[in-house]
C-alpha cells in the first residue's frame, strides 16, 4: 500500500499540506519491542484459547550501495498467558538473532540468515524434513515477525489529516487457491509537531464477494481435474452457504523523530460459515517499541 500512496501523494494538487512520517534512523540503531498478543477461537471444533508476551530487540542497519535495509531480531522472552498451552511460546520464538531485509516503514521482508534460521527451525520441529521449504519459511517469518508486521502498518506513511487513502491487497486464502482480496486504509487522527506525536488508524477489511468467488473457483478447478460428480456436489452442498468477514482495526501512535510506531493496538476478528457453522476468532495485539539508544 505504501508504494500507491506515494503516487497518490506525488499527483495531489498540494502535496505540501501532506504529513510525512518517515522512518529516521541512526546505522546500528537498536530498541525494544513488546507485544501482547491475545487468540480466541470457538465454534468449529475444540475451542483454542491462549495469550503471549514476547520481547525482542532489534537492530537497524542501512544498506550499502545496492544492498537494502536490514532489521536484526534477538529473542528476549517469550511468556505464554496463564491456561496457554506452553508450546505457543516455542512457536513464536527462534533461539538466534534472524536478519530480515526491510523497506522504509520496516516492513519484514525475506530473511537473510535462512540457513541459520532453518536450521534452528529444524531443532525445534525435528519433523520439518517433511515440509516445503516455503512452508518453512513462512513459519520462521511468522515466528520472528509477527510483531514488526503489526507496527510497520503505519510507519513510513505519507498522510493528509480528513482524508482516507486505500489499497487493494491480498489475503491468504483460508480454503486454498488464490488469495482473497482485501482493501486497506489509512488516516491521520492527529499530529502534534510540538508533542512529537501523530495517530493514525489503519483498517483492513475482506471483500465478501472475493470468498464466495473463490468457493466457485474451487468447484471449477474440481471439475477440470475430472474429479467424480459425487465429490463434485459433496463440495457444493459444503460451500452452499460458504461465507467469511474479516476486518482488522488498528490505532497506531507515531513518534515523530524516529517514525517509529511506539504503541500499537490491533482488534482483528473473522467470522466463517460453512455447512451451517460458525467459526468466530478474535485478536488482539498491544505492542509497544522503545525509542532507539542513543548512539
Amino acid at each position: 500500500m505504501k508504494s500507491i500512496i506515494a503516487i497518490l501523494l506525488a499527483g495531489a494538487a498540494a502535496p505540501a499540506f501532506a504529513q510525512d512520517l518517515p522512518v529516521t534512523l541512526h546505522d546500528g540503531a537498536t530498541w525494544t519491542i513488546t507485544a501482547e498478543h491475545t487468540r480466541s477461537a470457538e465454534g468449529m471444533g475444540q475451542a483454542q484459547n491462549w495469550g503471549l508476551t514476547t520481547v525482542k530487540r532489534l537492530t537497524w542497519h542501512a544498506g550499502a550501495k545496492d544492498r537494502p535495509d536490514t532489521l536484526t531480531v534477538t529473542p528476549v522472552s517469550s511468556t505464554t498467558a496463564p491456561g496457554s498451552p506452553p508450546e505457543v511460546a516455542t512457536a513464536r520464538s527462534l533461539a538466534i538473532p534472524a536478519t530480515l531485509v526491510v523497506d522504509e516503514g520496516l516492513t519484514p521482508g525475506p530473511v537473510v540468515n535462512k540457513d541459520e534460521v532453518r536450521a534452528a527451525f529444524s531443532q525445534l520441529f525435528p519433523n520439518a524434513a517433511k515440509t516445503s521449504a516455503a512452508m518453512i519459511d513462512a513459519s520462521t517469518r511468522a515466528m520472528i515477525a509477527s510483531e514488526l508486521a503489526v507496527v510497520s502498518h503505519a510507519q513510513g506513511l505519507a498522510l493528509k489529516q480528513g482524508k482516507t487513502i486505500s489499497a487493494d491487497i491480498d489475503m491468504p486464502n483460508p480454503i486454498g487457491g488464490p488469495p482473497l482480496r482485501a482493501v486497506e486504509t489509512a488516516s491521520l487522527d492527529s499530529f502534534d509537531k510540538k508533542a512529537g506525536r501523530a495517530v493514525v488508524q489503519w483498517r483492513q477489511v475482506l471483500d465478501p464477494a472475493a470468498f464466495k468467488a473463490s468457493t466457485a473457483g474451487v468447484l471449477l478447478a474440481m471439475a477440470n481435474n475430472k474429479l467424480s460428480p459425487e465429490k463434485i456436489e459433496e463440495a457444493r452442498a459444503a460451500f452452499a452457504d460458504a461465507a467469511m468477514q474479516n476486518e482488522t482495526v488498528c490505532r497506531h501512535e507515531i513518534d515523530l523523530p524516529t517514525g517509529l510506531a511506539v504503541k500499537v493496538e490491533c482488534n482483528m476478528t473473522s467470522l466463517t460459515t460453512m455447512q451451517g457453522k460458525t467459526q468466530r476468532v478474535t485478536e488482539h495485539w498491544a505492542v509497544a517499541q522503545t525509542l532507539p539508544e542513543q548512539p
